[in-house]
This record gives C-alpha cells, sequence and structure tokens, in this order.
C-alpha cells in the first residue's frame, strides 16, 4: 500500500515510473493562419489552407461570407 508521505519516486522501482512522452510543440505548424481558407459544403466548414484536415459544424442559417478575420477565423453571416 502507498504511503502519503512518499514521494512517488521511493515508492516504485525504476521500471515501474510512468513513461512520459516529450514531445517538441515547435514543429508543430499552427492550425489557423492569418491567410486560411475556407470552404462551406452544407453545415460543415472546412478549412483547405492547412496540411491537418480540420474544420466545424455550422448553424444551418449561418452562411460562411468567404473572408476571415486577423486571426485566419471564418466570418459568418445569417443566411436569411
Amino acid at each position: 500500500m502507498f504511503e502519503l508521505d512518499r514521494s512517488i519516486t521511493e515508492v516504485l522501482e525504476p521500471h515501474e515510473m510512468p513513461k512520459h512522452a516529450e514531445l517538441n510543440y515547435g514543429n508543430v505548424p499552427k492550425q489557423h493562419q492569418s491567410d486560411s481558407q475556407w470552404r462551406q459544403n452544407g453545415t460543415w466548414l472546412r478549412c483547405i489552407s492547412c496540411q491537418d484536415t480540420h474544420g466545424v459544424h455550422v448553424d444551418p442559417n449561418m452562411i460562411y461570407s468567404g473572408q476571415t478575420d486577423e486571426r485566419g477565423m471564418p466570418i459568418l453571416q445569417k443566411r436569411y
């Protein structure tokens, strides 16, 4: 049984220690760039300028205006 006043390194053997992934986020591209391009297919709005496929579902009463804000996020307008 674990004792509360001891650290995990005192309780577990080195081969039992949890392993953690070392990630370098410097090489990961930003998802939203200021020059992002979006396409709307029904209620699905997807980014076509990023390497990774990503998108968002929008309200059926909204339509993509074809423009983005300074962060690269799509600007939506009411359909009717």
